[in-house]
């Protein structure tokens, strides 16, 4: 059976702003959300990652 897609959120460093911003990203795992958030913002511009409840 397939693995539904479920939604996580971070916070995400963004320097040009310097600020802090939450954002949310889809995907099957925690671990892919992460590689997610870390491809576009960074390794270490993350912080208070969760899994968001199902709606």
């Amino acid at each position: 059976m397939a693995q539904q897609e479920r939604e996580y959120e971070a916070e995400v460093r963004v320097e040009s702003q310097s600020r802090w911003i939450k954002t949310t990203v889809r995907a099957r795992t925690q671990y892919d959300a992460k590689g997610l958030f870390e491809a576009q913002y960074g390794k270490d511009k993350i912080r208070n990652m969760r899994e968001l409840p199902r709606r």
